[in-house]
């Protein structure tokens, strides 16, 4: 996932956007300065609409901000690139395509030699636990394993950083736990930096050494704590429950603000 120049560091500064429609601006954030260390995993937890997403979609180079800029090691975004890698909640696989064809599509756009192609695409899906499902078409395949394409095919660029939007959210409670492990071990084992959207505290305290924290709104840093617990986490511990009473109470806060 590293790719040959390794995880990258992320950082937000002064971050201001408005959106547009019709004659109403809204405000959707508002001074919001974050930084991720390389190969951190940080969620980004707020209430809905708050901009989780669109300060996402602002790492990614899809919307740019009005104010303020976001640069990865010191390099300002401005467009998409092949060094930040995304995976949404809808999975977005291309239908017409088979699973291996999926995986393959970024790394064969680079021109990638074929027997290499074939390597790549192989190693991933083996990763991903698919590795007997190359030659499915997405619909053919169950939710958990079209989110695992997914999350095999933005790994195939190795990306230094991996953007991921909500990307259990859609799936059963099993599958989701599933995927979330699957996702720690991939991460404690290739160690890429990723910032990861989701509205459960709960997903946040499993998996992140940091976590920001957004009030409503316009959406402004509210708290960012850093979780030192050890992998796998235990949901009983005392720690954890700690942990996540706290981040409760504050997006409780500005939900019934």
């Amino acid at each position: 996932m590293q790719g040959q120049t390794g995880a990258a560091s992320v950082q937000a500064r002064g971050i201001r956007k408005v959106f547009t429609t019709g004659s109403t601006d809204t405000l959707v954030l508002d001074d919001v300065s974050v930084t991720v260390d390389p190969a951190g995993f940080t969620c980004l937890l707020g209430p809905s609409g708050c901009g989780k997403s669109t300060l996402l979609n602002m790492v990614a180079g899809f919307v740019e901000p009005d104010e303020g800029e976001i640069t990865v090691d010191g390099r300002r975004i401005s467009s998409p690139g092949a060094d930040r890698g995304m995976v949404f909640q809808e999975y977005a696989l291309f239908p017409w395509l088979t699973a291996a064809e999926n995986v393959a599509f970024g790394p064969e756009g680079r021109g990638l030699p074929r027997a290499e192609l074939k390597r790549v695409v192989a190693s991933y899906l083996k990763l991903v636990g698919l590795e007997k499902f190359g030659d499915h078409y997405p619909n053919r395949l169950s939710g958990g394993m079209r989110q695992r394409v997914a999350l095999a095919r933005a790994l195939a660029n190795q990306p230094r950083v991996l953007l991921m939007d909500e990307p259990f959210g859609a799936l059963d409670a099993l599958t989701r736990q599933l995927l979330q492990e699957e996702l720690l071990r991939i991460w404690l084992a290739e160690k890429a930096t990723i910032i990861f959207v989701t509205h459960s505290i709960r997903e946040a305290v499993s998996l992140a050494t940091s976590i920001v924290v957004m009030t409503r709104r316009p959406g402004r840093i509210k708290e960012t704590i850093k979780v030192d617990l050890p992998y796998p986490r235990v949901q009983s511990s005392r720690e954890f429950i700690e942990i996540e009473r706290h981040l409760d109470a504050l997006v409780r806060a500005e939900v019934e603000a």
